[in-house]
């Protein structure tokens, strides 16, 4: 018989406490995050388990009364459930005046309290400016046409930017935005034109539903049907979530994804207002949240702020990947200002590795991350999950969720659990 590697589903670098439970898929006819979907996941690191003492698997949470509880959901998401149910028009789906469709839906998780990704970054300098399309590390501007799959334009315009320059990709934003809708047994509760965000295109990295080849699931904006049988072509094995801006001058961290990484995932409020097509340029100064996804893909300290259509307080100005064809702004780009209230809030890098570094994953939670839970002040909890191996197999890698940057763990495995996660033997391995 043979014997496969596998992974216990795919790391996400974000942590505090621990992410525990599963998502299960339901649907309603008004949300697209049905109740029972609002839980959580188990995701990958690539280790090898030494065998060491288990005495610290019986340490105790730091308050032993602490209650059990569910993280606070993000207040855009609750808003955006409360418009929901108003029948408030429009909601995060809309249109320009030019005819543009936007499409982002607040996730429901709140990742407000990140703190830096790199303890060292506040020590960094960088260059005035930076442009990735000057090393060749972007791919073509793509046009996401009459749907709303910003997001799954965004999440790929990342992921691309991370294999260049040694591999050329074109990745099926078609499969995504159709495998994550109502039509799909794993999908949430939205249309296939519908709008989306990048905790949706995580699940589905995850999981390894995709990365999918454009060529073989061409992208068609009305068609919600892909084809089935086709396999991933990359698996997703990190994926990490930039911390948010405090200000214009915040921007160490988004500087440090690009150079690091490529490309950056983020969010903007866009309002036609407050775009100058001779400039290209773009800046917002108001309270409204996010509707609309771009990649981030360079940076200019010293771009004028006069170019804008009102004058921030100083010049800067990030660089901006859109999905809305090479018609829109400098061929597909435009240029946000530093000052602008909402450009770097919600914001992520993808990366992927080759098909051949594990077999199979095992999960519970096609859905991804949903809500976060813990006890509270505490910072050390324990969470289980079982799964059973389809055949002989070993034990490459385990995964999982976490609320915060720099987390530490501990890893134990059983073998053969009895009545719960573990037996009176203890642990065949631990990290």
């Amino acid at each position: 018989m043979k014997t496969m590697k596998i992974a216990l589903s795919v790391l996400v670098i974000i942590s505090y406490m621990l992410i525990i439970a599963s998502a299960i898929s339901g649907n309603t006819s008004d949300e697209i995050y049905a109740s029972e979907q609002i839980t959580s996941t188990n995701q990958t690191i690539a280790e090898s388990f030494d065998s060491t003492d288990e005495t610290s698997i019986h340490q105790k949470i730091e308050d032993p009364c602490a209650k059990f509880t569910l993280a606070p959901l993000n207040p855009e998401f609750l808003e955006y459930q409360n418009r929901t149910v108003r029948k408030d028009v429009p909601l995060c789906v809309g249109m320009t005046d030019n005819g543009h469709r936007l499409g982002l839906i607040p996730h429901p998780v709140d990742l407000s309290h990140l703190g830096n990704v790199d303890a060292t970054l506040t020590y960094l300098g960088y260059s005035d400016s930076y442009d990735l399309r000057s090393l060749g590390n972007v791919t073509p501007v793509r046009d996401q046409g009459d749907a709303g799959s910003c997001w799954a334009h965004a999440t790929y315009a990342s992921l691309e930017s991370y294999l260049l320059p040694a591999e050329t990709w074109d990745f099926s934003e078609n499969n995504m935005k159709n495998l994550l809708s109502s039509s799909y047994s794993e999908g949430f509760d939205r249309l296939h034109s519908g709008a989306g965000n990048h905790l949706m295109s995580t699940a589905y990295l995850a999981r390894w539903s995709g990365p999918i080849n454009e060529s073989d699931d061409p992208y068609n904006a009305t068609n919600g049907v892909s084809p089935s049988g086709l396999n991933a072509t990359k698996h997703v094995q990190d994926v990490l979530i930039v911390p948010e801006r405090d200000n214009f001058s915040d921007n160490d961290n988004i500087k440090w994804a690009i150079k690091n990484y490529g490309a950056v995932y983020s969010t903007m409020r866009w309002n036609d207002l407050d775009y100058n097509a001779v400039n290209y340029t773009y800046y917002f100064d108001g309270s409204n949240s996010a509707n609309h996804a771009i990649a981030i893909v360079g940076w200019n300290d010293s771009f004028d702020r006069n170019k804008f259509p009102s004058v921030p307080s100083g010049n800067g100005a990030f660089i901006i990947k859109n999905s809305w064809g090479t018609d829109f702004g400098d061929n597909g780009y435009f240029y946000i200002s530093y000052y602008d209230s909402v450009i770097g809030i919600d914001n992520a890098i993808f990366t992927a590795e080759e098909l051949n570094n594990y077999d199979y994953v095992y999960q519970h939670d096609p859905l991804g991350w949903t809500t976060s839970c813990g006890y509270g002040i505490n910072l050390v909890a324990w969470a289980a999950n079982i799964f059973t191996a389809q055949t002989d197999e070993s034990l490459e890698a385990v995964s999982f969720y976490t609320t915060d940057s720099n987390v530490e763990y501990e890893l134990y495995i059983y073998r053969d659990p009895v009545s719960g996660p573990i037996n009176t033997t203890g642990p065949i391995a631990t990290k």
